[in-house]
């Protein structure tokens, strides 16, 4: 009696038809579909031939992992059962009422430093708060830190913050938006706490009203302010507001405004030498004269010219030398 022969081949096994005949022997029909099985078995054993492991799995090659019950070793090869984890789990749970969890004025105080804060602790003083509430009184805690709050015609209209110079941690939040019609005032809780702003440290600033602000305890004595309330002390909005001042826009627009002298025609010295508030870095691009005063025909028309330092400009009247030099506002705008 023969063997089938084997062949290390994928093939696709063949289904008897109704019309084959019944023969077996080498190329019988009986022993196809037979073969085609056997050379695909013969194909897996040499694929596979090699590729199983018996070295021991580790944190960097891959192979045999040993299961155990143990949860006191210390192995990176062994892998933890179900009866193991629940082993370290009912242990864990044990000893859960033992440990010296910190009251909410520990934390806040910095009264302890060997005491653990527990979830509840923190839910409970305030760092998971949700909702936004009316904001009516005008000294914070840190029972506040988490919180929303907004402010409007009924609250007051300046607050101090928590004191934090004996925080522990950092990461505690407060958020305020004013919907007053007027600006409110927030302020440090301790004369040595301070709250960083774009380009600058303040105790004290203002919030506009439809402003918000954030503050967040960065360190001890350390508040860190964000939000769109600090947008007007960042590089994009700084400005001057004065009689004579200048103002930044987000598009990079710089706008100057203020009162300016105004005389002479016919040349272009012949104009009322004036200085903008502060040089625009490039050009200005528009200037503006309006005049001030009840008798706008004493003194003309008036135009203007900017010089090429862009510091200054020359304000020119079509009645020509007024004097004394007449005085208009002006307005420009540059970048």
């Amino acid at each position: 009696m023969a063997n089938l022969p084997e062949n290390e081949v994928w093939e696709d096994v063949y289904q008897w038809e109704t019309s084959d005949r019944a023969l077996g022997g080498p190329g019988g029909v009986m022993n196809k579909p037979l073969l085609n099985l056997v050379n695909r078995t013969a194909f897996l054993k040499k694929s596979l031939d090699g590729k199983a492991s018996t070295t021991p799995a580790s944190l960097n090659n891959a192979g045999i992992v040993k299961l155990s019950n143990a949860i006191n070793s210390d192995s990176n090869a062994d892998a933890a059962t179900a009866s193991a984890v629940k082993k370290a789990y009912d242990l864990a749970a044990s000893k859960l009422g033992s440990i010296p969890f910190a009251t909410a004025n520990e934390i806040l105080d910095g009264e302890s430093t060997e005491t653990v804060v527990s979830p509840e602790t923190l839910q409970g003083k305030g760092h998971f708060y949700s909702n936004v509430e009316l904001l009516t009184t005008s000294k914070l805690t840190a029972a506040h830190f988490g919180a929303r709050f907004w402010v409007d015609h009924s609250s007051p209209s300046a607050f101090t913050l928590p004191d934090i110079s004996n925080i522990v941690g950092c990461g505690h939040t407060i958020t305020i938006w004013n919907v007053k019609s007027s600006a409110i005032t927030i302020s440090v809780g301790d004369s040595a706490d301070n709250i960083s702003i774009p380009m600058s440290t303040v105790k004290t600033f203002k919030l506009m009203p439809t402003e918000s602000v954030t503050l967040i305890v960065e360190q001890s004595h350390s508040w860190h302010a964000t939000g769109d309330g600090m947008l007007k002390y960042s590089l994009l909005f700084r400005s001057s507001v004065t009689e004579n001042g200048w103002g930044y826009q987000p598009s990079g627009l710089i706008e100057q405004w203020g009162a300016c002298n105004v005389s002479g025609n016919g040349s272009v010295d012949g104009g009322y030498l004036n200085n903008f508030s502060i040089p625009f870095p490039n050009k200005c691009i528009n200037i503006q004269l309006t005049h001030s005063g009840f008798s706008p025909g004493s003194v003309g028309v008036f135009s203007a010219l900017v010089l090429s330092n862009n510091s200054q400009f020359r304000a020119y009247s079509s009645a020509g030398n007024v004097y004394p030099a007449g005085t208009a506002y002006y307005r420009a705008i540059g970048y």
